[in-house]
């Protein structure tokens, strides 16, 4: 079974009604693997292969809720009742283990679809919207109050290889939106995920830096061996706020030459200087 019939199949089950203020980018609600505009390379073949491939993770949990020390995809969400609506939602489990990746319940999972391990993979938050920021261009807001640990949406677009994000990274474009999420797996080796939504991408290229932020990436695996960028809340966020991250994920990174106008108490003025 190819992946992209996988998606068709359970499309029915994911909700991604935005689109872009910006006609000139195509919005795309997942990643896709990026066409090379040269013979394919064999970093492209191997990331085709990888984009192609299923995690054989599965469980067959009896709780029908995947709540258990059993399950072996571990106890990433609870739920949290919204104290105004008593409307409930998954969020991220403090309790996890951070050192662990992410990695919700799939379709090869004996699990019902309802399950408190899946949540990524349905889709953004209802709620966000899109506006203009003063002297950054656009941010995306939210329309109503999200919890700690929610999830906003996936931070999609082109999957690269090394070399085509390299060669994306030093074109003359004054719009950066290329995200290198560096995981380190438990042989201590680096694993790259290069997504760059400045072409094709889908809600999550609007979110602005921040350098006292509101949310953060985690990668977070379904059925793939390659990870999506899933966007969390790491606070309490009211309605009407700006979502933002830090484009250093939190890590000491020295700082470039563009200014930041995050406007926050303790910002640093410049962007970080990111490097992959």
């Amino acid at each position: 079974m190819s992946r992209q019939s996988s998606l068709d199949q359970r499309f029915f089950e994911f909700s991604d009604n935005y689109e872009h203020p910006d006609q000139g980018v195509d919005y795309i609600v997942e990643n896709e693997i990026f066409s090379p505009s040269s013979e394919f390379t064999k970093s492209y073949e191997d990331l085709r292969e990888a984009f192609n491939s299923y995690l054989s993770s599965s469980c067959a949990c009896s709780d029908n809720d995947c709540t258990s020390d059993s399950c072996p995809h571990g106890k990433n969400y609870q739920l949290f009742v919204h104290p105004t609506t008593s409307k409930t939602e998954l969020v991220l489990n403090p309790s996890r283990n951070t050192k662990e990746f992410l990695c919700e319940c799939s379709q090869f999972c004996k699990c019902p679809k309802s399950c408190k391990n899946r949540r990524v993979q349905f889709g953004p938050r209802d709620d966000l919207e899109i506006k203009c920021c003063e002297g950054k261009g656009m941010g995306l807001f939210t329309k109503s109050f999200i919890p700690a640990g929610a999830f906003i949406c996936e931070y999609a677009g082109e999957l690269l290889t090394e070399s085509e994000a390299r060669k994306r990274d030093v074109e003359p474009n004054p719009m950066k939106y290329l995200l290198c999420l560096n995981e380190i797996s438990a042989s201590a080796n680096k694993i790259q995920t290069f997504v760059d939504p400045i072409r094709r991408g889908n809600i999550g290229r609007y979110l602005n830096h921040s350098c006292e932020p509101n949310c953060e990436i985690l990668s977070v695996r379904v059925d793939s061996i390659i990870p999506k960028l899933g966007i969390f809340a790491t606070k309490d966020i009211c309605a009407g706020q700006e979502l933002t991250f830090d484009y250093a994920g939190g890590s000491a990174q020295s700082l470039g030459e563009k200014s930041c106008l995050c406007r926050s108490e303790n910002c640093r003025k410049f962007l970080p200087n990111t490097k992959f």
